[in-house]
């Protein structure tokens, strides 16, 4: 596939570069929500879900950043641990 890639012409693959980029982005203006979600779907472009060692790492990163600065104080409220 690679050695394919590598001799198609520049032009036809900004073509077929142009239209996967169009097809992505109308997959993502389609996608379907369940009824109970539309409530949420509606008021967040993106849920993001994390297991608790995935919370657990967000936590420790975010309390060495506070160490060093004050920035992140606003961002901590919103993760709730």
């Amino acid at each position: 596939m690679s050695q394919r890639l590598e001799s198609l012409p520049v032009q036809l693959f900004i073509k077929l570069f142009e239209q996967v980029i169009q097809r992505i982005a109308t997959k993502k203006k389609t996608r379907e929500v369940a009824s109970m979600w539309a409530s949420v779907a509606n008021s967040f472009s993106a849920v993001w879900i994390a297991d608790a060692s995935t919370l657990e790492a967000i936590k420790k990163h975010l309390g060495q950043l506070q160490e060093k600065t004050d920035t992140v104080s606003n961002t901590t409220g919103v993760l709730h641990f």
